[in-house]
């Protein structure tokens, strides 16, 4: 039995599957994870919902390859939504919550060193 479709999806994987660019996307926050709904974004000014569904404060910081800061988000309380909008020039970015405390034992916690990073790519 010969199986057609699988040159097929092999070659859709290889195009891209024809995922687009974008210049607004949401955000999810929680512990410990930041996840775009889009990790491919536009050159220009995007547009950022970032809620928070964990169950402590986060923010979201978006650096680019070099590690500079382009944009933040003042603290985003558990269960709220912020919106962040800014310039970008295409390129690798990172979106990363650079909190980092102390747990009731003396536990520091980094929540970038504990997953919260995500890699995004903008494009012109």
């Amino acid at each position: 039995m010969k199986r057609r479709w699988v040159p097929a999806l092999v070659l859709l994987m290889v195009s891209g599957c024809g995922v687009t660019a974008v210049s607004e996307t949401s955000v999810a926050l929680k512990e410990f994870s930041v996840t775009p709904v889009a990790d491919r974004l536009k050159a220009g000014t995007v547009d950022l919902s970032v809620s928070n569904s964990g169950e402590f404060s986060h923010t979201l910081v978006v650096s680019d390859s070099a590690g500079t800061v382009v944009a933040a988000t003042a603290l985003i309380r558990p269960g709220d939504t912020s919106s962040l909008s800014i310039d970008l020039q295409p390129g690798a970015y990172v979106f990363t919550c650079r909190i980092v405390g102390q747990s009731d034992s003396g536990e520091i916690i980094d929540h970038y060193e504990r997953g919260m990073v995500a890699r995004i790519d903008v494009s012109s």
